[in-house]
């Protein structure tokens, strides 16, 4: 269904796209009618998926499903080849144009009756066949009569505890466990003398359940993977939410050794030492899911020789035919199937990107969108309702928080192997994803190997290579030379990599005019980005470009792109123009919220050379939040016109991005503030201080971070007072300063704010650096 369903949103959405633009002006009235009759009938059809039986299967049919995604992905080619003609070839055959938008008609229109008739068949057989109950209860998993609950002693306690404590009233208390289903814990609650738990089905066990717990029916348990379910039924969610986390390395290996070794007597008769390096990395590649090291570790305690285990612990993924490794899969399917059809849609792309590998969520929400998984609600951007259904698909516990930005925002995530080889497997099925291996390395053996039909490839070697009409990213070692752009103007979402390790080397590709006629691109980056003059073009819908030359931010070039939110500047020194006044250019991207500008340039090379100049705050836009630095080589005096930028919250100083010793605030008014997040990263700074008059700066900051700074030893002391300051991070610098940051954390305790924490790591002092330097290359002090 997820196939079907994304390829109807995908077509609605090009449909739609097309009535709202400004490329049917002038075009004939029959031609708005077949789209507009083309999107009712796919509205139609798409609602009908979503109905399901009341067994709980998709009343549609798989066979039918393949045909609904057949001609919507047929029907969404009709309308871009339109969209092509409207755009470049104003000259082609307008006839030819409506006979293909008839002949997709039709075969929407056999389709829908197609869906008709059977719903009509279903309803009748419904009508007249109801489903007789099924009074034989179905006999318990193997995985769940064993009741075992390693690793998770405190939460176990903590349930238990909630479930059998007396409250003093006969009120109903719910206990909600969210994250892991199938969690069992009657042995601890009801007492089972004289009753084999093992023999028992679903019907007996209720029965025995209800007996148990007569008197005492005030508590319930609730399992659920859906985190918003747990906090709405919980009855007190501060107490009695119990979330269910990965469980720690040694956790995982008392459950696993439990289970593989319990009962295997021929290991225990043998050397059983390299049966347990070979067990470390089984159970490492589990990832900390009991599901998981439960089945892989029941399957290993009926093997008794070492290649075997061997063979399991290099791919875990390769006990996909057993029968207990599919027991997980249809467990994880109970999660999957309960989802809406574009939440099934989004999770199944979690299979383009390789195993074990953690996600960037930029490119994740890059993908959804290119690939028209999102619909547009009121004001809301595309980036915003694919935030959110990443959020959902993260409260449903079947995507992982991996890491968090400065401000918060969730930066990559990740997938557990197990959801990998289910989201593989379930879009392959439905020929969504195909998965090239390593042997395909060239472009000519990925043409070679694309399957017929096939909406994505992904090509998981060291060519790493996304094929999609509308995202396109590729790794290579070699030039970017005759980038086919003319073919590309529907693309979305164009990412060029250089395959290299050198930050130093840098190439720059040089775009074609065509670029300017990608009146759909959202997102583009390279290296580096050289633009030709777009004239009276824009790029509308433009919201990115990373890696632009300083040598295009013009005036002309900034209006080409003036909807771009987030603007990265790269490029060698002498790249940079001579008018350093070329930054006041920027105030022509009035909807730009996020800015970085490095300069590459090797540090030997570094001077107080100066690569723009700062007269005021307008030479920044108004609604900037996040400005990164890098190689900038700024006085530390223009800092004083950054901090009066309002809006800014996150602020990234890196390498070189100011020269010089002192930082010191002296403006009269409150500077950065609405401030959240500060980088300070390897510079040269001594003293950074505040004046009398400047007591209100950073009255927003929540967290500073410190790295590398060897030669600062104390922060300002306008920190004691700061109401919301919640973390010091300090790496790599002089103990001095981290004593000086817990002396302010000392001051916060005393004025009764306990919510200041300071941390730190890898502090030495100059000395003590130097000293370890001089010994490590034989040099005595």
């Amino acid at each position: 269904m997820a196939a079907a369903y994304s390829a109807l949103t995908s077509v609605l959405g090009t449909i739609d796209k097309l009535l709202r633009s400004n490329l049917l002006v002038g075009v004939e009235e029959i031609h708005k009618q077949q789209l507009e009759s083309l999107y009712a009938m796919f509205d139609t059809l798409q609602k009908s998926l979503i109905g399901k039986s009341d067994g709980g299967e998709p009343i549609i049919s798989k066979d039918l499903q393949v045909r609904i995604k057949d001609v919507a992905l047929d029907a969404e080619d009709e309308v871009e080849s339109l969209m092509k003609q409207l755009i470049i070839d104003l000259d082609d055959d307008d006839e030819c144009c409506r006979a293909k938008l008839d002949k997709v008609s039709q075969q929407v229109i056999q389709v829908t009756d197609s869906v008709n008739e059977e719903l009509i068949i279903k309803q009748k057989i419904n009508n007249n066949c109801p489903e007789a109950e099924n009074s034989a209860s179905p006999r318990l998993d193997d995985s769940i009569r064993e009741n075992v609950m390693e690793g998770y002693n405190k939460e176990r306690e903590k349930m238990i505890e909630r479930l059998t404590k007396s409250s003093g009233e006969n009120k109903l208390q719910v206990v909600s466990v969210v994250g892991m289903a199938g969690i069992v814990l009657l042995h601890d609650v009801i007492k089972m003398e004289g009753k084999n738990f093992d023999e028992m089905n679903i019907g007996q066990l209720a029965s025995h359940v209800k007996q148990g717990l007569q008197g005492q029916r005030s508590r319930i348990l609730l399992t659920s993977r859906d985190n918003k379910v747990g906090e709405y039924a919980a009855t007190n969610p501060k107490d009695g939410l119990v979330l269910m986390r990965p469980l720690t390395q040694d956790e995982s290996r008392c459950l696993f050794y439990h289970k593989a070794f319990g009962k295997n007597y021929n290991i225990r008769g043998s050397d059983i030492d390299e049966f347990e390096k070979v067990g470390e990395k089984v159970i490492t590649n589990c990832k900390g899911l009991p599901l998981m090291i439960t089945a892989v570790a029941g399957i290993l305690s009926s093997k008794s020789k070492l290649d075997e285990w061997i063979k399991v612990a290099q791919n875990v993924s390769s006990l996909v035919n057993d029968d207990a490794y599919k027991q997980c899969f249809n467990v994880v399917a109970l999660s999957y199937n309960d989802l809406p059809p574009l939440m099934k849609a989004c999770f199944l792309h979690f299979g383009v990107f390789p195993k074990a590998h953690v996600i960037s969520v930029k490119k994740l929400i890059r993908l959804w969108i290119a690939e028209g998984l999102v619909n547009l609600k009121g004001v809301e951007e595309f980036e915003q309702v694919a935030a959110r259904v990443l959020h959902d698909l993260i409260g449903k516990s079947l995507v992982i928080i991996d890491k968090r930005n400065l401000n918060g925002q969730i930066k990559t995530c990740r997938i557990h192997d197990l959801f990998h080889d289910f989201c593989s497997k379930e879009a392959e099925s439905e020929n969504l994803l195909y998965v090239v291996g390593s042997d395909s390395n060239t472009i000519t053996q990925v043409h070679t190997n694309f399957r017929q039909g096939c909406r994505w490839m992904s090509v998981q070697s060291k060519l790493d290579d996304r094929y999609s009409s509308r995202y396109l990213s590729v790794m290579t070692n070699d030039k970017f030379v005759n980038l086919p752009i003319t073919n590309l103007w529907n693309l979305q979402i164009l990412i060029l990599v250089k395959n290299t390790l050198n930050f130093y080397l840098h190439n720059v590709v040089t775009f074609p005019k065509e670029i300017w006629q990608m009146s759909q691109l959202r997102h583009l980056s390279a290296l580096g980005i050289s633009l030709s003059s777009p004239g009276d073009k824009v790029l509308g819908n433009l919201q990115s470009v990373s890696g632009l030359s300083p040598s295009c931010c013009t005036k002309e070039i900034f209006e080409g792109i003036k909807k771009v939110k987030k603007l990265a500047i790269r490029g060698r020194k002498e790249e940079y123009p001579t008018d350093l006044k070329w930054i006041d250019n920027l105030k022509y991207l009035q909807d730009l919220e996020s800015l970085s500008i490095a300069i590459r340039v090797m540090l030997y090379t570094m001077n107080k050379t100066e690569f723009f100049s700062l007269t005021s705050p307008d030479s920044f836009p108004q609604k900037l939040k996040k400005l990164k630095l890098s190689f900038t080589c700024l006085p530390w005096e223009y800092m004083s016109i950054i901090s009066k930028l309002p809006e800014l919250e996150v602020l990234q100083l890196k390498t070189a991005a100011f020269l010089g010793h002192e930082w010191k605030a002296t403006d009269q008014v409150i500077g950065f503030q609405k401030l959240r997040f500060l980088l300070l990263d390897n510079l040269n700074l001594k003293k950074w201080t505040t004046t009398a008059g400047s007591h209100d700066h950073f009255p927003s900051l929540e967290r500073v971070i410190i790295t590398d700074c060897t030669f600062l030893k104390e922060i300002p002391q306008v920190f004691v007072d700061s109401k919301n300051l919640e973390l010091i991070e300090i790496h790599k610098c002089d103990p001095s300063l981290v004593a000086f940051a817990e002396k302010i954390q000392e001051k916060h305790e005393e004025w009764g704010r306990n919510k200041l924490k300071v941390t730190a790591s890898n502090s030495e002092s100059l000395e003590e650096r130097w000293s370890f330097l001089m010994k490590k290359r034989g040099i005595s002090s």
